[in-house]
């Protein structure tokens, strides 16, 4: 059986260490990462070992020689430049005589059996076999989708991009809501409804087509909790998804204002203008603790609705399990961090004060943000064993 090992990068994360030593060579315990992978392959039955390597590829081959020492036979295969994934199988084409191979990364320490993987791979009358370990999700890492035993897609690890559109999608749902609520001679009950209803809509943009939201991303913590992360890795997480939520948010409160759906101050405003100007008013002079509380009760429902739209496996049951959670949240007068950070800045702008008054808007958010956290950890206390069941799949073991 044959293998080829990715050895080639440049180990960027753990400098200054790789400035010395290539990644694959870093030791662990008393031997080299790249070592104990070639053991466990020996192990395994895995008797031709491809190294495909780039950055200080002499200290490997000089460290490896033909393999003879570990039992198995050795060929290293130089990358001229880098040539990231695929290019250095491609390399090797005409050297693996057309039989099954397996590949990895030079930095992947695992108990998996390469035996039975092999065996199970063999097996399947596919192209390609991907062996996968199931974590928490939303969070800094890509992810599979399958059905049954296929792989059905693959979605790249979230990025800022990510949490700036999370930002604009909460918004369009937030100015659906303020067009709602400008009209006109409707019982304010009702208006209330149709405003939570339609502001449903900016958490389906979120969670179906896929963004990162702040206050989903509270459920996290449960990570924490079972030790899977430390407290430093989800602050660092909350805190770059809240500031490109902000970014997405003000983004489109800008936008909006010069569509001139609003009006202006010095021209009159709309209705719909004339609507967030009040909002905003409202929500900066509620006092500290009230915004709090609404901030605990918003996100304990905001939670709810991820765990329903995650469990339900068509699009039909996601709307459905987004909808009513969120719209009771709006019509029970709650408060959102991130919706706030459209209603906030778009009533300033609208009144030319946004600069001025830069700072009252986290009179608001501050508050409303610390309860946001409080009221998601409140439901990963209540319901842990629900969301294990939702965002960590049972692993795949070849055994």
């Amino acid at each position: 059986m044959q293998a080829i090992i990715l050895s080639g990068g440049l180990g960027t994360r753990l400098r200054p260490f790789t400035e010395v030593i290539p990644k694959p060579l870093l030791p662990i315990g008393e031997k080299a990462v790249l070592e104990i992978q070639i053991e466990h392959l020996k192990n395994n039955g895995f008797d031709h070992i491809f190294l495909a390597t780039n950055y200080k590829s002499e200290y490997i081959e000089n460290f490896f020689g033909n393999g003879s020492k570990y039992g198995v036979k050795l060929s290293i295969s130089k990358e001229e430049k880098p040539l990231g994934t695929a290019g250095p199988v491609k390399l090797l084409q005409n050297q693996l005589n057309n039989e099954p191979f397996l590949v990895m990364n030079g930095d992947i320490l695992t108990l998996l059996s390469y035996r039975k993987l092999y065996e199970f791979a063999c097996s399947k009358e596919t192209l390609l076999t991907i062996a996968t370990k199931d974590i928490y999700t939303p969070f800094q890492f890509g992810n599979i989708h399958t059905e049954g035993d296929f792989v059905t897609g693959i979605e790249e690890k979230p990025n800022i991009k990510t949490t700036i559109l999370a930002g604009i999608y909460i918004g369009f749902g937030a100015h659906a809501s303020l067009t709602i609520l400008s009209g006109k001679n409707v019982d304010p009950v009702i208006l209330k409804f149709l405003a939570g209803s339609v502001f449903s809509v900016g958490l389906m943009l979120v969670l179906i087509p896929g963004a990162e939201l702040f206050t989903g991303n509270i459920l996290m913590c449960l990570g924490l909790i079972d030790r899977k992360y430390n407290l430093l890795k989800l602050i660092r997480n909350w805190v770059v998804v809240y500031i490109g939520n902000f970014i997405g948010s003000v983004f489109l409160s800008y936008i909006v204002l010069k569509s001139g759906v609003l009006g202006s101050f010095l021209s009159g405003l709309t209705p719909i203008g004339d609507v967030a100007v009040d909002i905003a008013i409202l929500k900066i002079n509620l006092p500290l603790f009230q915004s709090f509380c609404r901030g605990i009760l918003c996100n304990m429902l905001v939670c709810l609705a991820v765990i329903m739209c995650i469990s339900s496996l068509t699009i039909e049951g996601k709307i459905f399990g987004i909808y009513f959670p969120i719209m009771v949240f709006v019509v029970s007068g709650y408060e959102h961090s991130i919706a706030n950070m459209y209603f906030l800045p778009l009533g300033l702008m609208v009144n030319g004060q946004f600069l001025k008054n830069f700072l009252l808007i986290w009179k608001n958010l501050i508050p409303v943000t610390l309860g946001n956290i409080i009221g998601g950890t409140l439901i990963v206390i209540f319901h842990p064993k629900m969301i294990r069941r939702i965002f960590i799949k049972k692993e795949r073991k070849w055994k």
